[in-house]
């Protein structure tokens, strides 16, 4: 018989980065979570913690948590185009369709919205209730002479 002793100092990590980590990318974000709040309390400006408590508010259908995570990491990200669409997902989804599409607009003008942000486009348009508005926004977008499938495609459709 084999007797197989578990070290108890072996898995003693304290390392709240460490542990935020491995419980995040378990999907176990009920214990992330806490390590993830306590590293953001060291520093509110840490785009990594930023980033991944933004996230996991997402992925829990947290949207509203993650807004203030996000407009701050937007201003610091390396990745603000990413970080702006994921914004914009949530306004979108916590009742705040107009700012998501000021966000999305803003990255269309300078051609920098990503194949997702004309979905987030789409699903906030519709939250609007508003036909004339839509109908409005696409011939606005259309008028912009980039050639845009999408928008030629919603042009038919309203």
């Amino acid at each position: 018989v084999k007797l197989v002793v578990r070290w108890r100092f072996w898995n003693s990590d304290k390392n709240p980065r460490r542990i935020a980590r491995a419980e995040y990318n378990r999907k176990r974000y009920r214990k992330a979570e806490p390590h993830l709040i306590k590293l953001l309390e060291n520093d509110p400006m840490d785009s990594w913690v930023l980033d991944v408590l933004s996230r996991l508010y997402m992925n829990t259908n947290r949207h509203e948590n993650a807004i203030p995570l996000l407009r701050t990491l937007s201003g610091i990200d390396s990745n603000p185009i990413v970080t702006q669409h994921r914004l914009a997902r949530c306004l979108s989804s916590t009742n705040s369709p107009k700012e998501a599409i000021d966000i999305l607009n803003h990255l269309i003008e300078r051609d920098l919205i990503l194949e997702d942000g004309w979905e987030i486009l789409e699903k906030s348009l519709e939250r609007l209730e508003n036909p004339d508005f839509v109908r409005l926004y696409w011939n606005k977008l259309d008028k912009l002479d980039k050639d845009i499938p999408t928008v030629k495609l919603n042009l038919i459709r309203v």
